[in-house]
């Protein structure tokens, strides 16, 4: 992998490689209308959809289903996602605490500009990412994504292996002074968000991101 990187001018080595390990990390935990929801932290996106349900849930009662409710979470969606891409990065680049966008206090503040938002534009976007969910006869349940990020993520394949690389560096910044500005050692925001809701402290619904908002008994599907 590393010798194929540097072929066309990368940077990945195997000591890159040997130094990686996977982390077990607590989800974060929210409320929406009686559902508790769990969330990635960062560097993963996942709070970014807390934020969402809790602008949602700032905003007052839903419309009803149709055009004006679509329009509420579309203006929500927008906000939430100008917030990720000021706060969110690795945990340790972060200068807020890693559940800022899951925080209340955060929809609050960004509950007037609820109101300004202008209605946003539908844009149609091409599949590249793989969700998955599986619960067992015993109530034990998974909520998994496996991406490239783009179709055929960075489009290099490992000479002999049929491996191809993944592209999810692409959030990081040539900037200087960004807070996901490439450099050693660091994770980039990413967007993968499996979810999870939960009722009573028990497994309730698994979910992707893309979540169908609804009042009913604080639905979510």
């Amino acid at each position: 992998m590393a010798q194929r990187v540097q072929q066309l001018g990368g940077w990945l080595t195997e000591e890159d490689l040997r130094r990686h390990h996977s982390e077990w990390v607590d989800p974060v935990l929210s409320a929406y209308r009686g559902v508790e929801i769990a969330e990635m932290p960062p560097n993963s996106q996942g709070t970014t959809a807390q934020l969402i349900l809790n602008l949602v849930t700032a905003h007052g009662p839903l419309p009803r289903d149709g055009a004006e409710r679509v329009d509420l979470i579309l203006r929500a969606t927008a906000i939430a996602y100008e917030e990720r891409d000021r706060e969110l990065a690795d945990p340790v680049r972060m200068s807020a605490q890693a559940d800022v966008l899951a925080q209340p206090a955060t929809a609050e503040r960004l509950l007037p500009r609820l109101a300004r938002r202008a209605r946003e534009s539908a844009v149609a976007l091409g599949g590249d990412t793989a969700y998955f969910c599986a619960v067992d006869s015993e109530g034990n349940c998974c909520s998994a994504i496996q991406s490239l990020y783009f179709g055929f993520g960075s489009g290099i394949v490992v000479p002999g292996t049929g491996i191809l690389l993944q592209a999810r560096g692409s959030f990081f910044s040539l900037q200087k002074g960004h807070r996901n500005e490439l450099a050693p050692g660091v994770r980039t925001l990413h967007t993968l968000m499996p979810a999870m809701a939960l009722r009573d402290g028990e497994p309730w619904r698994v979910s992707q991101r893309d979540a169908q908002i609804s009042d009913r008994g604080g639905e979510i599907s």
